[in-house]
């Protein structure tokens, strides 16, 4: 996707854009918010990498994607500090 390349060519705030717009059409999607946290994170707002991996944590089931989640919460939250 998009927001992929942007991420790859560190342009944060494009990719940050094309991963909003991409949740916008599926707000439900633990992975697009996943992408969207990632994004946020190499920006350098870990607050709202946090806050955006926790959306996904609410909408994913218990599986290997929410562990991942969650770890990508707390070094988001860690480096803030």
């Amino acid at each position: 996707n998009l927001g992929n390349v942007w991420l790859a060519q560190g342009k944060f705030e494009p990719a940050i854009q094309e991963f909003t717009a991409v949740v916008g059409l599926d707000p439900k999607s633990p992975g697009a918010l996943a992408n969207l946290a990632g994004a946020y994170a190499a920006a350098g707002a870990f607050d709202r990498a946090a806050e955006t991996v926790d959306a996904a944590l609410r909408l994913s089931p218990p599986e290997p994607l929410a562990s991942d989640l969650r770890a990508r919460a707390e070094r988001y939250r860690r480096r803030e500090r």
